[in-house]
Parts: C-alpha cells; sequence; structure tokens
C-alpha cells in the first residue's frame, strides 16, 4: 500500500497459484487510491506466473492509483497468466486503474485460458485524470482467453488523454467474447482500445489474429477514437470479420 511513502517492488521468479480474494487481485493487490497522502507506485514483475487464481476484479493482480514518471521501469516481462478469473467482473488476469500513470508495459508475457464476466479477459486497463499515459505490449500470447468485451485486452480512457497505445508483434488466438444473451453487446474478441477523448495514437502492428471470434456476431478488435494505424498484420478465421 502506497501510504505516505512510495512503494516500487520488484519481484522476480515468483510463483502464485490457487489464490483468493473478494475484492481486487486475487494473489497481489498494489493500491494507492483513497489515502490522504497517497505515495507513489510502480511494481515490477520478471518471470513470475500467475496462475488459478480468482477475485472480483483482476484475477491475477490489481494495481491501482498513481506511478511516478521519473522512475519508470517495465511493469511485466516474461510474466504468464493461465486459467486466472473473475466471475462477477473485469479483469481476468490483470486490472488496471491507472491515475496519472507515465507508461504501462508488457514485453513476451503469455495469457492463456484467463476468464471474465465482463470486461478484459487478459488485461483491463483504465486511464482516468492522467495526460499522456502510454500503453505499450510486445511480443505477447494471448490465447483462448473469455469475457463479454476484450477477451483478450480491454483499454480505456475515462477523463484521461493516452499519448500512445502500441500493440506489436502480439499473436491473438482463440479468443471469445461470451455474453449471457443476444440482446448483450459483444465486441472486441481479441482487443479493444476505446479513446473517447478521441485523441493519442493507436498503433496495431505485426499481429496475428487467429480464429478469434464468439457467441453472436462479433469481430477480432474494435478501436474508437484517435488516430489509427493498423499494419503488416495477419487476420485469419475470425469470426464475422475482422473490426
Amino acid at each position: 500500500l502506497g501510504d505516505e511513502n512510495d512503494a516500487f517492488p520488484i519481484v522476480r521468479n515468483c510463483i502464485f497459484r490457487n489464490n483468493q480474494a473478494l475484492g481486487g487481485g486475487g494473489a497481489v493487490s498494489i493500491n494507492n487510491l483513497g489515502f490522504q497522502n497517497p505515495g507513489m507506485i510502480g511494481p515490477q514483475f520478471i518471470d513470475c506466473i500467475f496462475e488459478n487464481n480468482e477475485a472480483n476484479f483482476g484475477g491475477g493482480i490489481g494495481i491501482y492509483g498513481n506511478s511516478d514518471p521519473a522512475i519508470h521501469q517495465k511493469e511485466f516481462v516474461r510474466c504468464k497468466f493461465y486459467n486466472n478469473r473473475t466471475p462477477n467482473e473485469s479483469g481476468g488476469a490483470v486490472y488496471f486503474y491507472g491515475d496519472n500513470f507515465d507508461k504501462l508495459e508488457f514485453e513476451q508475457c503469455e495469457f492463456i485460458g484467463n476468464t471474465t464476466k465482463r470486461l478484459g479477459g487478459g488485461i483491463f486497463i483504465i486511464g482516468i485524470n492522467n495526460a499522456g499515459g502510454e500503453v505499450e505490449v510486445k511480443n505477447c500470447i494471448f490465447e483462448n482467453n473469455t469475457a463479454q468485451l476484450g477477451a483478450g485486452i480491454y483499454i480505456k480512457d475515462e477523463g484521461s488523454k493516452f499519448k500512445n497505445i502500441l500493440i506489436d508483434s502480439c499473436v491473438f488466438e482463440q479468443n471469445k467474447c461470451v455474453a449471457d444473451g443476444p440482446s448483450v453487446p459483444v465486441y472486441g474478441s481479441a482487443l479493444i482500445a476505446e479513446l473517447l477523448e478521441n485523441e493519442g495514437n493507436i498503433n496495431i502492428a505485426n499481429s496475428r489474429f487467429l480464429k478469434n471470434g464468439g457467441y453472436f456476431a462479433v469481430g477480432a478488435y474494435t478501436l474508437i477514437g484517435g488516430s489509427v494505424k493498423f499494419s503488416g498484420n495477419i487476420l485469419e478465421d475470425d469470426l464475422i470479420g475482422s473490426e
């Protein structure tokens, strides 16, 4: 908890398995929201495994609050997220609710078999109040994740202004959108990026979208707002259509 003091933990070569939480972060919860004098937080996880964890949101890990732009480090490197779940809310594996963060990065990570009832089967990211925050997901695998919206990745600004969202050299395979009925909206079986402020850049590059879909008409990706660049990608056997 980042209460008055800063917290920049580095966690290496750890296994988080079969943990449960009633709130957020089935295995790990990092938080500095709601404190009178919050410090900065900036965790880093390297070569860790999050497997079969469960929570109301953030089945594997939940991160909430401010990060210090002066002390930047890649948050997730070569981490594996297997079969984590949130049966009631969002963020099957990772739930990130960021206020004034600089950059959130995932590199060479695997998200396989994670599930959520609502948003972001693999990764759920909400940005609030920040101006110029960035998200980068590189060389990651998203396979067999499920959600109502954004089975692989769900990214959205809420009053914030993202500068850049980059998805590069990733594989999205057999991710599925699942809903309670045909009247419930489903889209973005692989990923969703929503820039409601209509600013910033969305760059999807050198990635593969294979056999993504859902039980109703749904495309592999949904990109809303901002300046979109989609280049060097392969789409194959996605249900209904790509967008």
